[in-house]
């Protein structure tokens, strides 16, 4: 069960990170505290071999900050971007 000390703790981890600052540590403890099994560091997709580089009609949305490891795909017909929950702006394209 999370407590209102992991909540805070974790406002404070999103407030620094959207400051710029380094959260690494702050964010280790705040997982091991809690339980959760250790993040995925963020993929890249470099395309498929053999078809034309890889390109398709989809392109590959990131952080524009780097503050995250959010990744979106957009696809023809889907709305924009999504925003980045810790800094607030856009994703852009990778």
């Amino acid at each position: 069960m999370h407590t209102a000390s992991d909540r805070a703790a974790l406002d404070a981890l999103v407030a620094s990170a959207a400051s710029g600052a380094d959260v690494d540590a702050g964010l280790t403890t705040l997982i091991e505290s809690v339980g959760l099994p250790e993040p995925r560091r963020r993929r890249v997709i470099t395309g498929v071999f053999g078809i034309d580089g890889g390109h398709t009609d989809a392109d590959l949305y990131v952080c524009p900050a780097g503050l995250c490891s959010r990744t979106w795909l957009n696809v023809p017909g889907k709305d924009g971007p999504p925003r980045c929950a810790i800094a607030g702006t856009p994703l852009i394209e990778a």
